[in-house]
């Protein structure tokens, strides 16, 4: 038997709610819940989808959520590992002295408001050069893909 949209969206909601924020964690644990719930009732138990759902958080809630802790630990390790090897290297120092040269320079050769304007300025033109960046990505991809 398979469960119902109504029942996957009722486990993702729990989980959601129970504080496992990002999507993809949350709908492998979902998957995993519903699979295990899916086999309880093939297995026999005549109970409702909210009573089996109800008897399996119980004994199961607390491993599901010490597994997404750890998942959390181990991607917020492997993120600060990745940011002291950038500061280890040798551009990184001269991006972040050119920077602040550039911002220092701007700050004393135009007014406030076009200080301003540059700093608000500058970080919508890093994404316009992200997302540019991304779509060739991915058409070349496609192209790929397709050949």
């Amino acid at each position: 038997m398979k469960l119902t949209k109504e029942d996957i969206q009722f486990i993702d909601t729990y989980l959601e709610n129970s504080d496992v924020v990002f999507a993809d964690i949350r709908m492998e644990m979902v998957d995993h819940v519903a699979s295990d719930i899916e086999n309880q009732i093939e297995a026999g138990d005549t109970r409702s989808f909210y009573d089996i759902f109800k008897d399996y958080m119980v004994k199961h809630k607390a491993q599901l959520l010490n597994d997404n802790k750890q998942f959390l630990k181990l991607a917020d390790k492997k993120i600060w590992k990745t940011f002291v090897q950038q500061l280890k290297s040798p551009l990184t120092p001269i991006l972040f002295l050119a920077s602040c040269l550039g911002f220092y320079i701007l700050f004393q050769n135009y007014s406030i408001e076009t200080f301003r304007l540059f700093i608000s300025i500058i970080p919508l033109v890093g994404l316009t050069g992200f997302i540019l960046t991304y779509v060739v990505y991915q058409g070349v991809n496609r192209i790929k893909d397709s050949q």
